[in-house]
């Protein structure tokens, strides 16, 4: 199959040497918070060790962050403009929602309650120093984890149609991507819908998609039964070990 052959691909073209990302579960967190944690741990990777040691600190291992957003949020990447918000920010903070501008690659997105967000802070040198390959890489751990629930799922070759796309047409968006690269170090990451409400999505132009005929989804939504971040959050961190070719430590 298209999703066999491309996982094989990934591995194929993956440093050999296995190494270990340590997992954090931060659970329910604000947004600016959580990105704190992001640059803190970015920080101290570029900052070189006063002296040769043989053992690294936690810090300074790849990194997998696990974070649901509350209060909600809406973050702007560099390629968007507020006009993709379609509600005055005035209502937006009556409903306890924030708006962030933000460095990551990619339109307006949502975050919110029943979202599992990842920021994954990789060297990219322990794996490819390649953009596409991640990019890839990532919307492949995503693929692997709805396969877990027989659920077929698709990418577009487009950066405008970027992240994990579920129906016979590959019409309805599950999961969105937007990163940011600083000397081959991630940061930012993947937001995958698990259970949220989704009508959020309804003030927004979602990723700059105009296209009437393109929607959001969920992963309860599309399994037509409840489940859970809890639930899932363990099958998505096997697939990134796998994918990444990785140890995955939670901790």
């Amino acid at each position: 199959s298209t999703n066999l052959i491309k996982y094989q691909y990934l591995h194929n073209n993956i440093n050999m040497n296995r190494n270990t990302i340590i997992v954090r579960n931060l659970g329910k967190m604000n947004y600016l918070q959580a990105l704190q944690i992001q640059q803190d741990i970015l920080s101290q990777r570029h900052r070189p060790p006063t002296q040769p040691t043989t053992t690294s600190s936690s810090s300074f291992q790849d990194t997998l962050l696990l974070v649901e957003h509350d209060p909600p949020v809406y973050t702007i990447g560099k390629r968007d403009t507020k006009d993709d918000i379609l509600v005055d920010e005035n209502i937006l903070r009556d409903l306890n929602t924030e708006v962030h501008h933000i460095g990551r690659g990619g339109n307006v997105t949502w975050h919110g309650p029943g979202q599992l967000v990842g920021y994954p802070i990789l060297n990219l040198a322990h794996y490819q120093k390649n953009i596409r390959w991640y990019i890839d890489a990532l919307q492949e751990v995503i693929q692997k984890t709805l396969l877990h629930y027989n659920i077929e799922s698709g990418t577009y070759n487009t950066p405008l149609l970027t992240g994990v796309w579920v129906g016979k047409s590959r019409e309805r968006k599950i999961a969105a991507l937007g990163i940011q690269l600083s000397r081959w170090y991630t940061m930012h990451g993947f937001a995958f819908n698990i259970n949220p409400n989704l009508e959020p999505y309804q003030r927004i132009i979602p990723c700059g998609i105009t296209d009437t005929k393109l929607s959001v989804t969920s992963l309860e939504k599309e399994i037509n039964k409840p489940i859970t971040i809890s639930e899932v959050s363990p099958v998505l961190i096997e697939n990134f070990g796998k994918v990444f070719n990785s140890e995955m430590k939670v901790e």
